[in-house]
């Protein structure tokens, strides 16, 4: 099966939590480039989340799909879409500052609608950053396409299912760092789309700290910081994509049922849906 393949590069992507490698493929028959994840069958971690990505096939052309998946010599391979673009990061960082001013409430439109896609099919990304978004095109006409679902979670099935504790460090809701599975809903994603615009916004992810778990603990109980200036207007709507209830000590001194109760408090604060905040988002600036 592998031999059906032509590797572009050397590796596109090593996860930094060590899930896969990432390649660009040409399929030598039909000349269509793809994306190849390969994990050692060793690696029970990185095929279990490469299997759960495998189950992921999509209408939209804006959500990347699983091909198909196969194992040979020791190995876990998962062909996927490939989407011409850069990542989110990679195409801000180019932008000039009035660019940028332009680009981020429509990127939060056009990415919010993506996100209710994905949300009307009962499934949650659980990982939204930087890299899992594409960004083709221009700042005058771009489009925006998520990837990798390796996280991803059907919450409708699967509320009362255990689940090993993966998430994105730095961008994941609170219910995410304690692996509340229960307590995953659209709000969830919300969460780390208000860090996501935060991180474009200010350059730097908030609550970071040279001790990782002082690290988690301000993720789970401060507040968003101040925006700076330039931005300051909409403070208001990332406060309500994050918004979160504090622990009044350390989480794991509480009993599981009231950490949910915690937990649930700050998921109602947060917007109920995204139309929500587009139109928040439009009383703030016109994108039409």
């Amino acid at each position: 099966m592998l031999s059906a393949y032509k590797f572009l590069d050397t590796e596109i992507s090593q996860n930094k939590r060590k899930f896969s490698a990432t390649h660009v493929v040409e399929d030598i028959q039909t000349g269509c480039h793809h994306i190849l994840k390969i994990a050692s069958l060793k690696d029970e971690k990185a095929v279990n989340v490469l299997k759960n990505e495998r189950l992921f096939t999509f209408a939209s052309s804006s959500l990347q799909s699983s091909l198909k998946h196969w194992e040979e010599e020791g190995k876990f391979y998962l062909l996927k879409e490939f989407f011409e673009g850069e990542n989110l990061l990679s195409f801000y960082k180019k932008l000039k500052r009035r660019e940028r001013k332009k680009f981020l409430p429509q990127f939060l439109f056009s990415f919010s609608k993506l996100l209710d896609e994905v949300h009307n099919q009962h499934l949650l990304h659980l990982d939204i950053k930087p890299s899992n978004i594409i960004i083709s095109g221009d700042i005058n006409a771009f489009e925006v396409k998520l990837i990798d679902f390796g996280l991803a979670w059907r919450y409708m099935e699967n509320s009362s299912t255990k689940r090993k504790s993966y998430y994105p460090f730095g961008h994941a809701a609170p219910e995410l760092v304690l692996n509340v599975p229960e307590l995953f809903v659209p709000q969830t994603d919300y969460y780390a789309l208000g860090i996501l615009m935060y991180e474009l916004m200010e350059e730097e992810l908030p609550f970071l700290h040279p001790n990782p778990v002082q690290s988690i603990n301000l993720q789970l109980n401060l507040p968003l910081p101040t925006l700076s200036r330039k931005w300051r207007k909409y403070q208001g709507l990332l406060n309500k994509l994050t918004a979160k209830e504090s622990f009044a000590k350390p989480p794991n001194q509480y009993t599981r049922e009231q950490q949910g109760k915690v937990l649930l408090k700050g998921i109602l604060k947060r917007y109920q849906n995204l139309g929500e905040m587009r139109k928040d988002l439009e009383n703030i600036h016109s994108i039409a």
